[in-house]
């Protein structure tokens, strides 16, 4: 209890919230889901309550830069740097727990902030970070971080022991260990049974495929496609004449 005390004091010392007495359960919340808070070696936004809490920064020192992966499932194989990660890992995977829904696209997420950041970028189109080394766009600043770490600084840490591919990330790793090398496919369509190494492609088949969903028009001849790499493929040889 004196450690806690003690932790709490150096918390209301550090942030003008709680030493003014504005800092409310739901202002909290609301804070959470904005993921306000910066690492100091890589200023990737953090869901922290209080960016000038040592704790939290010593979490993303140890879990992002020193790789430490301290939560392991008790269900599968996979370990997380964050319980916060666990936790959602084993609701959305294990449990089925999917709280908020998207209204566009019917795709489920375990939390609202979640959802917001998925209507942002995926829906609204929003890429509000800019890579200034080649002005690539992004709709996440932690995604344009590791765009710059892995394209323009060669950073690519984990390599398949298999093929010596290298990956900047080791989830990136693992998804190349298990559809390419293991070709393991656990994901399989209810209404055709085409089966998928990855989720993301199984969610992509069912809207275009089944729910005939295409989000992408051609502002040229207003064809519409449901990826976008192959309206931006259609352009270049269609309008643009490019044969590769």
């Amino acid at each position: 209890m004196r450690v806690e005390k003690e932790e709490d004091s150096f918390i209301k010392e550090r942030c003008l919230d709680y030493r003014r007495g504005v800092r409310t359960r739901e202002k909290e919340r609301e804070r959470r889901e904005r993921g306000e808070g910066d690492c100091y070696f890589c200023v990737t936004e953090l869901p922290c309550t209080c960016s000038a809490s040592a704790r939290s920064s010593a979490a993303q020192t140890g879990t992002v830069h020193e790789g430490q992966r301290d939560y392991p499932c008790d269900k599968c194989e996979q370990t997380f740097g964050h319980r916060s990660n666990l936790i959602k890992h084993q609701k959305t995977i294990h449990e089925g727990q999917n709280d908020f829904v998207c209204e566009k696209c019917e795709k489920k997420f375990t939390r609202k902030s979640d959802l917001l950041r998925h209507l942002k970028t995926v829906h609204d189109n929003r890429k509000d970070y800019t890579c200034n080394d080649c002005e690539r766009k992004f709709g996440q600043k932690s995604t344009l971080m590791w765009h710059q770490r892995t394209v323009h600084e060669g950073r690519k840490v984990y390599t398949c022991d298999k093929c010596e591919s290298k990956f900047g990330k080791k989830s990136h790793l693992l998804c190349h260990q298990r559809t390419v090398h293991e070709d393991r496919k656990d994901y399989a369509c209810e209404k055709c049974e085409k089966k998928f190494g990855l989720k993301y492609n199984l969610l992509v088949h069912q809207r275009i495929v089944h729910d005939g969903c295409k989000d992408y028009t051609c502002d040229k001849c207003e064809k519409k496609f449901g990826q976008k790499w192959i309206m931006l493929r259609h352009q270049n040889t269609v309008h643009a004449g490019r044969k590769n």
